[in-house]
C-alpha cells in the first residue's frame, strides 16, 4: 500500500509539474507565476476563501483528466462554517495556489486560496463514488462525442471532395469535347 501511495504521489508531482511548467493549470493562472509546485507537499495544504481568507478546511486530492491535465481539486472542509466536514469538487479556475514568501522546496508553505465563499462552496459537487462515477462517465461521453463529430465532419469532407473532383472532372470534359468540336469545325 505505501509502495502504491509513493508511486500515486510521485504521478501527481510529475503531472503538477508538468502543468506548472507548461501553464496548462488554470488553478495557476490568477497567481504570479511562482515555479514548480509540489503536490505531495500540495495535498494536505490549507484552504481558504478569498473573502476574509477563512480556513474553510485542506486540499485532499486532485483530479486529473486522460492527458494528465490537472481538472479539479477537492477541498475536505472543516465543520466551522456550515461546511459540515464534506469534501467538495473545485474547479481548477476557482483555486490559486500561493507559496507565500517562504520557499523552502522541503517544506513549502503552500496556501490553496479558493474564489468562493463558504456558501458558493456549499454548492459545488460533493466528492462521492456516486459524483466519481457520473464525471468518468461525462468525461467518457464528451470522448466519445468529440470522436463521432471527427468522424462525422470526415465522412462529409471526403463526399464533398468526391463531389467537387466529379463537377472538375466533367467541366474538363466538357471543355476537351468543345475544344475537339470547335477544331474540326
Amino acid at each position: 500500500m505505501q509502495r502504491y501511495r509513493q508511486k500515486v504521489i510521485r504521478l501527481i508531482g510529475i503531472a503538477v509539474m508538468t502543468a506548472a511548467i507548461t501553464g496548462s493549470s488554470a488553478a495557476l493562472a490568477d497567481a504570479q507565476p511562482q515555479g514548480l509546485y509540489s503536490a505531495k507537499q500540495l495535498i494536505g495544504s490549507t484552504v481558504y476563501t478569498n473573502s476574509g481568507h477563512k480556513n474553510v478546511g485542506k486540499l485532499d486530492n486532485i483530479i486529473f483528466d486522460n492527458d494528465m491535465t490537472i481538472q479539479s481539486f477537492v477541498v475536505r472542509t472543516r465543520q466551522a462554517l456550515g461546511l459540515g466536514g464534506k469534501s467538495y469538487v473545485i474547479k481548477t479556475n476557482q483555486a490559486k495556489v500561493d507559496t507565500g514568501q517562504h520557499i523552502d522546496s522541503e517544506h513549502p508553505n503552500y496556501k490553496v486560496i479558493i474564489n468562493l465563499n463558504a456558501k458558493q462552496l456549499k454548492k459545488q459537487p460533493v466528492y462521492s463514488n456516486s459524483w466519481w462515477y457520473k464525471a468518468k462517465n461525462q468525461a467518457s461521453d464528451a470522448w466519445n462525442q468529440s470522436k463521432q463529430s471527427a468522424q462525422s465532419a470526415w465522412t462529409h469532407i471526403k463526399q464533398g471532395s468526391r463531389s467537387l473532383l466529379k463537377s472538375a472532372e466533367s467541366a474538363v470534359h466538357t471543355a476537351a469535347q468543345s475544344a475537339a468540336n470547335a477544331t474540326s469545325n
